[in-house]
């Protein structure tokens, strides 16, 4: 009978060592879970089925990347090439069988800071990682000034709008085409055309209201040359460093031009071209 039979199932594993001593199929449960290894895909309940598993009975290995019969957990050369393996991230593989060296989550394969695990991404190619980097795709603009513009920081053709390119966005810059024309006395503040728009009429008949010729912002040029002529070409007025001071005096004479259309040539003496155009005189 069982009680004077030292194996009741015959499977030639005696009772005192056999998990399943009734069961002829199963003599061992490794991971205790109640299912014999015989039948069990996992027996070390290790989460990596026994097929794959290069230790199906140790649950505190599963691969040998060397296949030297010693688990990569345990083993301090995983690759077996002499030299002592490296663990970044401290998670028992060695950083040459591992595909995650820092362990943040992201492929060493895709990560531009395989073994640093608070950066991922270096978008501009600079070595900064974009979480240290204040200017992620390297275009001028800082990170915090793009999201406030509403541009994206990750793009370096999406800048804000700044027409002269000195890195001051034009909502910010009170000078946009840098020019030395503040925008709030600039006709054109965003282009190349004439900054000054010189008054098209004035009325110099003492009475204090637009007695003289008024250019706008012509103190920003101060090796200006102003001329003026009359229909037939001769020169009434001519003055280096106009103040927007004449009131229609011929020369340095004393009498006053006849009302009428005359032409004007600018010379802002910043190397552009003059400037040109008519302006009427009135009592």
């Amino acid at each position: 009978g069982d009680n004077a039979d030292d194996d009741d199932d015959g499977d030639g594993t005696l009772d005192i060592n056999d998990d399943f001593p009734k069961d002829p199929t199963e003599d061992t449960d490794t991971d205790g879970d109640g299912t014999g290894d015989n039948a069990d895909d996992d027996a070390d309940n290790d989460g990596t089925p026994d097929d794959e598993d290069a230790f199906p009975l140790d649950p505190n290995e599963d691969a040998d990347a060397d296949g030297d019969g010693v688990g990569d957990n345990a083993d301090d050369d995983d690759d077996n090439d002499g030299i002592t393996d490296i663990d970044n991230d401290g998670d028992g593989l060695g950083d040459n069988v591992d595909n995650d060296d820092d362990n943040d989550g992201i492929p060493d394969s895709e990560d531009d800071f395989p073994n640093d695990a608070s950066e991922t991404t270096d978008t501009d190619g600079d070595g900064i990682g974009d979480n240290a980097d204040t200017d992620d795709d390297g275009d001028g603009y800082s990170d915090e000034l793009e999201l406030e513009q509403g541009t994206d920081p990750t793009d370096a053709s999406s800048i804000p709008l700044d027409t002269d390119g000195d890195g001051i966005p034009d909502s910010l810059d009170d000078d946009d085409d840098n020019d030395g024309v503040v925008d709030g006395d600039d006709a054109f503040p965003t282009s190349d055309e004439p900054s000054l728009v010189p008054a098209q009429a004035f009325t110099p008949n003492g009475d204090g209201n637009n007695d003289a010729w008024v250019i706008p912002g012509i103190d920003n040029y101060p090796n200006n040359r102003v001329s003026v002529y009359n229909r037939w070409g001769h020169e009434v007025f001519a003055t280096q460093s106009y103040r927007n001071n004449w009131e229609g005096f011929y020369k340095s004479r004393n009498e006053k031009l006849p009302a009428g259309s005359y032409l004007y040539i600018i010379d802002l003496g910043d190397g552009s071209a003059p400037l040109q155009g008519w302006i009427f005189i009135n009592y």
